[in-house]
């Protein structure tokens, strides 16, 4: 066969095998068997005794991800395999708290939430702190306890979590549990607001509009309020209502120098 030919039929079956690999693939024996799906592989990992695998299965399980069907059962029994399996893994046991106090997959019991919560804490979980907050402020289980409640939304804020400081934040602001202390209100809410928590933000937008244990800057005020409507979606309550207050502060910012009488009415604020 000459060679010219050779290259040519060579060429034609390099063009049909990369055109049928792109477009046909079904028409290719080796193409056509499946990849394992992300629930099979994490499934694989899971039966296999790995603790952070079965943790995140039971997740995938307690909120219906990847094509599997949601079941709170499954959840609580991933749950509990990975606290069988690795009995110092924190997240297992927060999770599988938040199972006993709904009663999801589980039996409802709020003390045995409470003990899985304290458990997780003491291995270092972040969220659980806030949860054993909830529990003491809401009384569920408990006797309700704002002191002890804002010890725990302390605690969850030392380790990072904007809710524990936007709680704790205004715990101090109410003076209920304690002393009223703006000080200590603005350092927590500073901390929540500075993780782009939008609760935290409104707050001290509302602050300094109002000059609420602070004095009054309305441009403090419209920064606060433009941060919080930017990490707010269209759909969360009270959203259009601090966009448009920033709107307005951020407006009418250069003419607050000037007497009332010589303000566009639009721009009077506190009227």
């Amino acid at each position: 066969m000459p060679k010219r030919l050779i290259v040519y039929v060579a060429f034609i079956l390099a063009v049909t095998g990369g055109f049928l690999y792109v477009f046909a693939p079904e028409v290719l024996p080796w193409r056509t068997a499946q990849r394992p799906s992300a629930h099979e592989r994490l499934l694989q990992r899971a039966e296999s005794g790995d603790a952070k695998a079965q943790h995140r299965l039971g997740i995938m399980y307690y909120n219906g991800q990847d094509g599997v069907e949601q079941s709170y059962e499954k959840a609580a029994e991933w749950y509990q395999k990975a606290i069988e399996t690795d009995p110092d893994f924190p997240d297992a046991y927060n999770s599988l708290g938040g199972c006993y106090l709904d009663g999801e997959g589980v039996p409802k019991n709020q003390k045995k939430a409470l003990e899985l919560y304290k458990k997780a804490a003491e291995l270092g979980n972040a969220h659980a702190p806030f949860n054993i907050g909830l529990i003491y402020e809401q009384g569920l289980g408990v006797e309700t306890d704002n002191e002890e409640a804002l010890r725990w939304y302390e605690l969850a804020s030392e380790r990072g979590l904007p809710e524990g400081s936007h709680n704790a934040g205004l715990a101090y602001i109410r003076g209920i549990v304690v002393p009223r202390d703006i000080k200590k209100s603005l350092k927590f809410l500073r901390r929540a607001a500075e993780k782009n928590f939008a609760l935290s933000q409104q707050q001290l937008g509302h602050m300094y509009l109002n000059g609420d244990g602070v004095e009054k800057d309305l441009i403090e005020a419209g920064r606060w309020y433009q941060m919080a409507a930017d990490n707010g979606s269209e759909e969360d309550q009270g959203y259009l209502q601090e966009r448009s207050i920033a709107r307005k502060i951020l407006t009418c910012l250069p003419v607050y120098w000037l007497p009332v009488q010589a303000i566009p009415r639009r721009c009077i604020m506190w009227q």
